[in-house]
């Protein structure tokens, strides 16, 4: 590390990335002929666990017996699988640790603190007592949720969990690998996905160990193991909604599963249901009026998994002034009018159909509009053209915001923007979110405002953990409690309105941007700078 000493004693300045390595373990485990599989997990998960909850496994060894083990700072994160760079194997290998690294930190690790910092701020005070009962009474929002009664039990001891960033990178062994990897279809995909899950399951038992690597890839330690509880994983890298309980065949330590053994099933629900906790908290801070059917709105990525429940909810919502866009849509179609509902009807591109499980077209009010998509970018129509004020919800990946027209965004708007890339971490991010201040634009960015299926996943893991004594995968063909998915939604929308509440307030009374606010919120200062000051004992 390039470190540098500073007169004080004991403290250092650190880049960004020097600052993320010596907070985070790195392992490798290589799946014969197929992959290599990269596990971050934060150090305190491995180094101090606090166990919350450790059931007795000595008496299997069966991982579908085996229940799962939950630290209250164990680390977890989803999956990625990362396309090699045909025939240079050492730059796949630095590609798929920089992915790692980054993913580990600034997506999952931010997003944990975030959450635990909104508890501490005691988002779930008024629907949790100290007596461990629910205070409200929650009706279902859905046909596949249930009520959920006044004086339900549900323990405080789940304010306890304050997970850490974890992740995991797959790196396939060659492009026809890959290729299999993200196309759930495939005839050989099950079998792939079972040879590195096996593997992978046994390292997060406990039961083998892995090699420990630096950051550059270099060997640390051979054969090292990790403490029980200290990952937990969601393979989430494709379209397919089993793949969490592909990986459940090997081990109790993954996020995601069916509702046969207390899962809460796939994250984007909850991830919307945490968004409008953000939007609420945005109205209820004066940024837009909520109760404005004519709201100006504009709805970017309209047409993928949470982009399509938003526009749901929207229209749920009753508002009328809606401009939707996807670089999904068949824009060479024309939008046609269902005569029997009214509904407009817009043109899904036959490679896309997949995201709205097989329609041709996206239904929504006739009210609404469609706005022109470009890949890689937002759309001056689809920002606003600078028009009257407006709220833009980007339901996207990548880092389409810094290659968009800023100037098309009309003065004094709100943008919400699921992306946790959509604004780059350290000095680039915050001069972009600086610019936007400046004309009197508030933005919220994706750490802020979508962690709802991280943050469900804890509720998951605390109820299958703590029910029964432990629900683990071999009793999926009995009759087990079922996960209370309504309660998940419940506190990760109280918890995202928590913390959207609070950085709004802070970034309007230090007059900061809502990064800045972010990276003070969390205590983590390389959200908003390139370099940070370390203490060290």
């Amino acid at each position: 590390m390039s470190m540098q000493a500073l007169p004080e004693v004991n403290v250092l300045k650190l880049t960004a990335q020097e600052y993320v390595n010596i907070h985070t373990y790195i392992y490798e485990i290589p799946i014969p002929n197929t992959a290599t599989v990269f596990l971050a997990i934060n150090r305190e998960s491995v180094d101090s666990p606090e166990v919350l909850v450790h059931p007795d496994n000595s008496g299997t060894s069966d991982p579908k017996n085996l229940k799962a083990v939950l630290n209250c700072n164990s680390s977890y994160g989803g999956t990625r699988a990362e396309p090699p760079v045909e025939g240079d194997y050492e730059q796949s290998r630095l590609n798929a640790l920089e992915s790692l690294l980054k993913l580990s930190f600034y997506e999952s690790h931010t997003k944990h603190k975030y959450l635990s910092k909104t508890n501490e701020k005691g988002a779930l005070d008024e629907l949790i007592s100290p007596e461990s009962k629910i205070k409200n009474y929650l009706k279902a929002q859905n046909e596949a949720q249930k009520d959920i009664p006044e004086g339900y039990d549900f323990s405080r001891d789940f304010l306890k969990l304050e997970f850490r960033g974890g992740r995991a990178i797959i790196l396939s062994e060659n492009l026809d690998i890959h290729e299999i990897i993200v196309d759930a279809s495939h005839p050989k995909a099950y079998e792939v996905y079972s040879s590195i899950f096996k593997e992978v399951g046994k390292f997060l038992n406990g039961q083998t160990g892995a090699t420990k690597i630096d950051f550059k890839g270099n060997v640390v330690e051979e054969d090292s193991f990790i403490p029980a509880g200290a990952l937990f994983i969601t393979p989430d890298f494709g379209p397919n909604k089993r793949l969490a309980d592909y990986l459940h065949e090997h081990t109790p330590q993954v996020l995601g599963v069916d509702a046969s053994v207390g899962g809460g099933g796939g994250k984007a629900a909850y991830t919307v249901s945490g968004f409008f906790g953000a939007f609420d908290a945005a109205s209820e801070q004066g940024l837009f009026n909520a109760d404005d059917e004519n709201l100006p709105i504009s709805l970017i990525g309209a047409a993928g998994a949470m982009g399509s429940d938003t526009a749901k909810r929207l229209a749920e919502k009753g508002f009328k002034n809606v401009l939707v866009s996807d670089i999904a849509y068949d824009y060479t179609k024309p939008v046609e009018t269902d005569s029997t509902t009214g509904e407009k009807l817009v043109p899904i591109l036959e490679s896309e159909r997949y995201r709205m499980n097989g329609e041709a077209f996206q239904r929504i009010p006739s009210s609404w509009g469609v706005a022109l998509a470009e890949p890689g970018k937002f759309t001056d129509e689809a920002l606003g053209k600078n028009g009257e004020p407006r709220v833009i919800i980007a339901m996207t990946f990548g880092k389409a915001l810094k290659h968009s027209n800023l100037d098309a965004i009309p003065y004094n708007s709100t943008v919400l923007l699921s992306e946790n890339w959509a604004i780059p971490p350290g000095d680039e991010g915050l001069e972009i979110m600086k610019a936007l201040k400046d004309r009197g634009i508030m933005a919220l960015q994706g750490q802020a405002i979508t962690p709802g299926g991280a943050g469900n996943s804890k509720v998951e893991i605390f109820f299958r953990a703590t029910e029964n004594g432990g629900i683990t995968k071999a009793m999926e063909n009995e009759q087990t409690p079922t996960y209370h998915k309504r309660l998940g939604h419940e506190i990760v929308y109280r918890q995202v309105k928590q913390g959207a509440s609070d950085l709004l307030t802070l970034a309007k009374e230090r007059d900061i941007t809502t990064i800045e606010a972010l990276a003070e919120y969390t205590n983590l200062p390389v959200l908003a700078r390139n370099f940070v000051l370390q203490k060290f004992l």
